[in-house]
């Protein structure tokens, strides 16, 4: 029996204006192909900047800056792609956003970018208002078939972009000075936040992804069915959440240590779901590759949580579990599924995708040894820098045939 074709219920409401560059022809393409090289400089002009090597001139200090752009730069380019790959495969009837359009996506936040080194007078509210647009951008079109579904399958995504879009207008003004809060609170927050965007999307990620794995298998038995159960995500949405409002009110409070165990094991939790009835699929290449988005975000809050509870100072270095590691794992990931499985290929192992995983994984660790090892602090961070942001590359020379060429199977897209 053939197997089915994945990812083409889009094929139906497909643009009739012709796209003649295949890197054009869908959401996700353009933005993978540029993230990499954006990560590449991102992560080389802080370590510069860290280094001592690159003079600091913004208003704000660089470490937020620095925070910002990971969590805003990459964040919200990966989430404008999935939503933008997403939406036209959930809710039969979108329209897929390709060709000229789509590229006015790309060019604004690009735009928000570069106006990351412009970032300090009057240069701030427009670096603000670039940033914001494509933000609001995002909503606007999730807004129709996501908000106003009458079952709301999806709108936790929706409506976790809003919030992250609110603490973004907190964060700039806080920059500014219009807030007493400090930047760098208001960060931690969009932390909790990012996370719990995560959580949501990997829900929806490791049911299609993970039934690719199983459906391409040599021994693959229709009585094997990966369900990614929704209690489990919701408690870690609940958890995090609740962590997260409690750290920014109570930071000192020595409750807040189990409230981060708690977060820590609600999501450690989602492992379970790869426990199938026939047996397990964790260990697998994708699904492991999947549950270490959980596994490192568990790591951090357990992380966390020891830091209060010992009333040690290394929160700055754990917290690098859920930045550096969850954060990272989640992206490359969600990128190389994507990728696959729209651009009409299986989801099957490339030795690739296990090189960009391992490098996010050094990059966290040897980040958050500094903390033992505080007299290596400039080559750990370079070593860091240097694997975190090589990860994205090596995705990119993995993939880059892929996102540059049409469909495997022929459709449009």
């Amino acid at each position: 029996m053939s197997k089915k074709l994945s990812a083409t219920k889009h094929y139906a409401h497909y643009p009739n204006d012709p796209v003649h560059a295949p890197w054009a022809a869908y959401g996700f393409r353009p933005f993978f192909l540029i993230l990499p090289w954006y990560v590449l400089g991102m992560m080389l002009i802080w370590a510069g900047v860290f280094a001592g090597v690159l003079p600091w001139y913004l208003s704000a200090d660089p470490y937020s800056w620095h925070a910002y752009e990971l969590m805003y730069g990459v964040g919200m380019a990966g989430t404008a792609a999935f939503v933008l790959t997403g939406l036209p495969e959930l809710f039969p009837g979108v329209v897929p956003i390709v060709g000229r359009k789509l590229l006015y996506w790309v060019g604004l936040w690009l735009a928000g970018r570069v106006a990351f080194l412009f970032a300090f007078g009057f240069g701030l509210w427009i670096k603000f208002a670039l940033d914001l647009a494509f933000s609001l951008l995002i909503i606007i079109w999730v807004f129709k078939p996501v908000v106003l579904d009458k079952l709301q399958r999806h709108s936790s995504v929706a409506y976790t972009v809003v919030g992250l879009t609110a603490l973004q207008v907190w964060f700039y003004l806080s920059a500014a000075g219009f807030s007493s809060t400090s930047t760098m609170d208001i960060l931690k927050v969009t932390l909790g936040w990012f996370m719990i965007l995560i959580v949501v999307a990997l829900k929806r990620i490791n049911m299609e992804a993970v039934n690719e794995v199983l459906e391409a298998s040599d021994n693959y038995d229709s009585d094997d069915l990966f369900m990614a159960k929704s209690y489990r995500y919701n408690l870690s949405v609940f958890t995090i959440l609740l962590y997260t409002t409690a750290e920014f009110f109570y930071p000192t409070n020595s409750t807040l240590a189990w409230l981060a165990f708690a977060a820590g094991a609600a999501v450690l939790g989602i492992i379970s779901d790869f426990k199938l009835e026939y047996g397990s699929v964790i260990f697998k290449p994708i699904p492991i590759f999947l549950a270490l988005v959980p596994i490192f975000i568990g790591i951090g809050y357990f992380s966390l949580g020891v830091n209060i509870l010992l009333n040690l100072e290394y929160s700055v270095y754990f917290r690098h579990f859920l930045t550096s590691g969850a954060f990272g794992l989640a992206f490359i990931v969600a990128l190389l599924v994507i990728t696959m499985i729209h651009t009409g290929r299986a989801l099957l192992y490339e030795k690739w995708m296990g090189v960009a995983i391992l490098f996010i994984i050094i990059a966290t660790f040897l980040r958050v040894s500094i903390f033992a090892f505080s007299q290596y602090y400039t080559l750990f961070n370079t070593l860091a820098t240097l694997f975190w942001a090589g990860a994205f590359i090596v995705y990119y020379l993995g993939a880059k045939s892929y996102l540059k060429s049409p469909r495997a199977d022929g459709i449009l897209g």
